[in-house]
């Protein structure tokens, strides 16, 4: 139980901003910014990346910055979210939350504030970090 705010800051924001409404006008919009068909709103909605495999990850990854913008109506850099989430996921080693801490550092300096390049840089579509995300049906399944 104590997992699900492990997850707090970042993932239940970030839930909020992508996934909660797989039919939201805010993804569609995302989606169309981005140069991809508004078609796929839903399986980016539930987090189905595997399904999408013909779109480059980058888009992606910027269909989820942009869509997080727009819902939490913000520009904040993701950076730190995304650190209070690994210190606090209790199912990571300390040797993975180590490399996933130095993934984050790296990207931050890379991305220089750009959500984006950041999702990007950290390959969000892909393990360990797309495992950060959750959808409402996670969120429910797991009383979050």
């Amino acid at each position: 139980m104590k997992r699900s705010l492990v997850v707090l800051s970042f993932c239940f924001l970030l839930l909020q901003s992508i996934v909660a409404d797989d039919e939201s006008e805010e993804l569609k919009e995302c989606l169309q910014d981005n140069g991809l068909p508004t078609n796929i709103h839903k399986e980016v909605g539930k987090g189905e990346f595997e399904k999408l495999k013909d779109v480059p990850e980058s888009k992606i990854a910027c269909v989820i910055a942009c869509s997080f913008n727009k819902r939490i109506r913000s520009n904040d850099f993701l950076f730190t979210s995304f650190v209070k989430a690994v210190n606090k996921d209790k199912s990571l080693g300390e040797d993975q939350k180590k490399e996933m801490l130095e993934t984050i550092n790296r990207c931050s300096k890379e991305a220089k504030g750009d959500n984006c390049k950041f999702l990007d840089c950290l390959k969000i579509t892909k393990p360990p970090f797309v495992n950060l995300i959750i959808t409402p049906k996670d969120a429910n399944d797991k009383k979050i």
